[in-house]
């Protein structure tokens, strides 16, 4: 779902980071049921960053259409989700991305409305250092309209 439009695919190509002549970098795929609608949804992650955070992108099947659906995270204008885990009980997906103990700890939460995510929270924790002492500032954020509205600040 992107613009307001849904978005079919027919096929699905990823992007291949070549390391030198020898070597080449592909994604990994799986097949799940990730959002325990009982129908088997497609699972892809391009890239794993410095930090272990695994972006993955989330093909969600459509029985509708007999095609799986990009899922598109309205918030971060994106179709890469940071970590992402599915909660049955909320029907929210909860993603996290970490950076060590300095830098930035991002953790959000979305509702899944069939084939389209909907922002709720977002926490982002930003860690530095002076001298010995580590400083944290944290900002929260609630999903509004598709987008993420900041609603508080803590320096």
């Amino acid at each position: 779902y992107n613009s307001s439009q849904w978005q079919v695919i027919d096929s699905i190509s990823q992007i291949f980071f070549i390391v030198d002549a020898n070597r080449m970098i592909t994604p990994e795929f799986t097949i799940e049921d990730f959002n325990n609608d009982g129908y088997d949804d497609f699972l892809c992650w391009p890239f794993t960053d410095i930090h272990g955070n695994q972006w993955t992108i989330i093909y969600l099947y459509d029985p509708i259409s007999a095609r799986v659906v990009k899922l598109f995270n309205p918030a971060e204008n994106t179709f890469i989700w940071d970590n992402p885990m599915y909660d049955t009980t909320k029907q929210q997906i909860s993603c996290e991305m970490l950076s060590g103990v300095l830098g930035v700890h991002i953790e959000s939460s979305y509702l899944l409305q069939g084939l389209r995510a909907e922002p709720l929270e977002k926490t982002v924790i930003e860690n530095t250092m002076s001298g010995e002492t580590i400083i944290s500032k944290e900002r929260h954020y609630k999903g509004k309209k598709g987008h993420w509205k900041r609603i508080s600040k803590h320096e």
